[in-house]
């Protein structure tokens, strides 16, 4: 079984080594390396540079933004799976033998998608687990890009919408979970990191999330769902910021990593 993995990269510099040793470091496993850098100018292509005998190929130009760069590297692979480990992630150690042993079990399965480590503090490393839940995709968006691993051949002919800017691996799961629920299996464990911040943090994202949800499960489901969606994101958000303003970032930080235990 060849699994290929594809890195999308830009001004990453503190972050891309550690997301390139956690993959080429994966034992026991056959990987295909792709990484697509949108002309980093901040020193990330001297890491690559660094790495270059372990990746089997590197394209490094501008793109149209991170779907279109995912849709570059997905073409460009050959493998049974692709997995997309973005800068800025990292996989669990052993996560892709525990993926291949599971896969071999579950030949029905399209996607298969693990648990995420979400990073609260970097050193000492503060984690917290979120449990992937099919049952909840539609709610809460709760099936994790970053821990899924897609049927090759199936994913080269269905690849991202890259008109949308925020929720395009969303969507694409969306629409398998609708048309072949069966195909999306969970595997039960820690398979990546993801650092805390960044888009999907946002409130920016619901509006491509309703936007899709619309199209797909119609109108009426969509509008329900936005109105319970942004009350519990709000009410979070404005919970957040009284407690950064009253124990700072550092203090927010530990206070989140103890809570999410």
């Amino acid at each position: 079984m060849k699994i290929s993995i594809v890195t999308v990269v830009y001004n990453a510099v503190n972050d891309i080594e550690r997301t390139i040793k956690s993959i080429i470091n994966q034992q026991g496993v056959d990987i295909e390396y792709i990484v697509i850098d949108g002309g980093s100018t901040d020193g990330t292509l001297a890491i690559l540079e660094k790495y270059k005998s372990r990746i089997h190929k590197l394209v490094s130009e501008p793109d149209k933004g991170i779907y279109d760069a995912m849709n570059k590297g997905l073409a460009l692979t050959t493998g049974d799976w692709v997995q997309f480990k973005n800068a800025g992630d990292w996989f669990v150690d052993g996560a892709l033998m525990a993926f291949q042993n599971f896969a071999e079990q579950h030949p029905e399965a399209k996607v298969i998608y693990g648990n995420t480590l979400k990073v609260w503090q970097l050193e000492p490393l503060q984690t917290s687990e979120i449990v992937s839940d099919h049952n909840q995709l539609v709610i809460r968006c709760t099936v994790d890009h970053r821990t899924s691993f897609f049927k090759g051949d199936w994913h080269r002919a269905n690849p991202y919408d890259s008109t949308l800017k925020w929720v395009a691996d969303y969507k694409l799961l969306l629409q398998t979970s609708k048309i072949e629920p069966d195909t999306l299996v969970h595997l039960n464990q820690p398979i990546a990191y993801m650092q805390q911040g960044g888009a999907s943090d946002s409130l920016k994202v619901y509006d491509e999330i309703f936007e899709v949800q619309t199209s797909i499960l119609g109108g009426d489901y969509a509008n329900k769902n936005r109105r319970n969606l942004l009350k519990a994101a709000r009410r979070k958000q404005l919970k957040d910021k009284i407690l950064k303003a009253l124990l700072g970032e550092k203090g927010f930080q530990k206070f989140k990593a103890r809570k999410q235990k």
